[in-house]
Order: structure tokens, then C-alpha cells, then sequence
């Protein structure tokens, strides 16, 4: 069968529409149960050329969403989430799975200078206007990502 007839039928979606807001650190799972939910289905995450499509990311402090023994961080898979060696891509979710740690945290700077990044400002620049830098902080990560 065609495997995008489900493509939006998952047990969680990525919210990746915008650049305005951004997921980091928001949400968070814990005591998850699924029953016959496919592997597959369990997450929903659509890449786009977004800043939410890049942040995206979400705890599981028990490893329920994720189907894992362990605490996690899922997010999206490009390679600034892959926060270690010992993470997984999980294909069918367009996501990584990484062990939470003490030493592994999400959190955010919120910069904003007037008339260049402003927060509450609604726009789309034509052409697309891409202002900023964004840094990964870790124990072992030494490259630009």
C-alpha cells in the first residue's frame, strides 16, 4: 500500500509550520500507554525549512512515547540533535532518540534586536531574510553543526 495514506494519523505530530515559535523544551511525555499503535505511527514529525522544524524536540522521562528503558530527548533528525554517539535515528519518525542525562538538557536563549529579530513581529520577508546563529553546548560536541 501507499505509505503516506497515514501520514498524519500518529499519536503525536510535530507542530513545524512557523519560524515564529519555536519547541524548545516545551513539552514533555511521561506514562505513555499504546496499544496496537504500529511503530510507525507513534510519531509525526515533517521536515520543512522552518525554525520550529529545526527545534524541534520533546522529553520523555520515562521512555514510554519513544518505546526505550530509559529517559529521553526525541528530535528532529538533522545532525545538531544527534547529541551523542550512543543516539538513534528513527527513520519513520524523522527523529532522533537520545538518552537523557543529567548532562543532557534543552533550554533556550531568546534574543531580540529591535528592527532586526523582533519578538511579536509576524512576517514573511520576500525574499527569505535569515538572521542569527544557532549553538549547540555539550560535553564532546566540537564541530559546527
Amino acid at each position: 500500500g501507499n505509505p503516506n495514506v497515514q501520514r498524519d494519523n500518529r499519536l503525536i505530530i510535530s507542530m513545524t509550520h512557523a519560524d515564529q515559535f519555536k519547541p524548545q523544551g516545551i513539552s514533555c511525555t511521561r506514562n505513555i500507554t499504546t496499544v496496537n499503535v504500529p511503530h510507525r505511527q507513534v510519531i509525526g514529525n515533517l521536515i520543512q525549512d522552518t525554525g520550529s522544524s529545526r527545534y524541534y524536540n520533546f522529553v520523555d522521562f520515562d521512555g514510554s512515547v519513544v518505546r526505550r528503558p530509559y529517559p529521553a530527548i526525541l528530535a528532529t533528525n538533522n545532525d545538531w540533535w544527534r547529541l551523542g554517539d550512543d543516539c538513534e535515528e528513527e527513520l519513520d519518525w524523522n527523529a532522533w532518540v537520545c538518552r537523557k542525562t543529567p548532562n543532557r538538557e534543552i533550554s533556550n536563549l531568546q534574543v531580540e534586536v529591535p528592527d532586526v529579530i523582533d519578538s511579536g513581529v509576524f512576517f514573511d520577508p520576500d525574499p527569505p531574510a535569515y538572521c542569527g546563529r544557532s549553538v549547540l553546548f555539550g560535553n564532546g560536541v566540537t564541530e559546527d553543526r
